[in-house]
């Protein structure tokens, strides 16, 4: 998770052209802290403030744990182990 967090962070940096995804991207490195310390509400916390945009650059980049995460703290549905995906 830390790893992906890092790879995310730097992903977002790259391309975070106004100051709400600047903002994300401290939201992000901020989870990526918590989750070194083990403070695992707390980066769940920063993950959620990140929103959207940071999930968006977490599927584009290839970062499934940080997904995963993503998807959880934004409430956002995961499918099932198994479960086939369906095609948009």
């Amino acid at each position: 998770m830390k790893k992906d967090l890092e790879e995310l962070r730097e992903a977002m940096a790259e391309v975070a052209d106004t100051v709400d995804k600047q903002n994300a991207v401290g939201q992000i490195a901020m989870a990526e802290q918590s989750a070194r310390s083990g403070e695992g509400p707390r980066a769940e916390s920063h993950l959620r403030a990140a929103g959207t945009w940071a999930l968006d650059i977490a599927k584009k980049i290839g970062v499934p744990l940080a997904v995963a995460a993503l998807k959880r703290t934004l409430g956002l549905p995961r499918p099932l182990a198994g479960t086939p995906r369906r095609k948009a």
